[in-house]
C-alpha cells in the first residue's frame, strides 16, 4: 500500500519514493544494514523522519520496496542468461549465471544481505521467504533444464 498525500500526481509520488529508495541503497552499500534506518534516510534527504511515512507505510515497507526494486533488477539479468542458453552454450551460460551470484555477493555485500538474506532485518515473514526462494531457484532450474536435455549436466 502506498501511502501519500492526494496533493502530488502519481509521478511526484512515484519521484519521492524512487528517491527515498536510491538513499535508502547508498546508505546500505556505504554504511551496512546497521546504518538504514528511517532517520538516516531523513536525515540525508533533508526531511523529517515522519515524513518517509508519507510515501511508505512503515520503515519495514521502506526495506521491502528496496529489496523488491533491486530483485527485480536482478530477475530481467537472469531472463537475459535464459534467452543466451542454447544446447551448445548451457555450460557456459549456467557458469556466468553462478559467477554472477558470486560476484554480486562479493562486490554488494550489504545488498546481498537485503536480497536473500532477509529475515535478519525482519521484514519478511517466514511464508514470504520461501516464495522468494523457489523463484531463485525456478529462475535456475529453466537454464539447466536446457543442460539436462541436451545431456551436457
Amino acid at each position: 500500500m502506498t501511502y501519500a498525500s492526494t496533493e502530488k500526481d502519481p509521478a511526484q509520488l512515484e519521484a519521492t519514493r524512487e528517491k527515498i529508495l536510491d538513499v535508502a541503497l547508498s546508505i546500505l552499500q556505504e554504511s551496512g544494514p546497521e546504518a538504514l534506518t528511517s532517520r538516516a534516510i531523513a536525515e540525508d534527504l533533508g526531511v523529517a523522519h515522519m515524513s518517509l511515512f508519507t510515501y511508505f507505510e512503515n520503515h519495514a515497507a521502506i526495506l521491502r520496496a528496496l529489496r523488491e526494486r533491486e530483485l527485480s533488477k536482478w530477475q530481467a539479468q537472469q531472463q537475459v542468461f535464459e534467452q543466451r542458453a542454447t544446447p551448445e552454450n548451457i555450460v557456459q551460460v549456467v557458469e556466468d549465471v553462478l559467477r554472477l551470484y558470486i560476484d554480486f555477493a562479493h562486490e554488494n555485500p550489504n545488498l546481498y544481505r537485503l536480497t536473500w538474506v532477509m529475515p535478519e532485518f525482519g521484514i519478511e515473514s517466514p511464508e514470504e521467504k520461501p516464495t522468494a526462494d523457489v523463484e531463485h531457484c525456478w529462475a535456475f532450474g529453466r537454464l539447466a533444464s536446457t543442460g539436462y536435455g541436451v545431456r551436457r549436466f
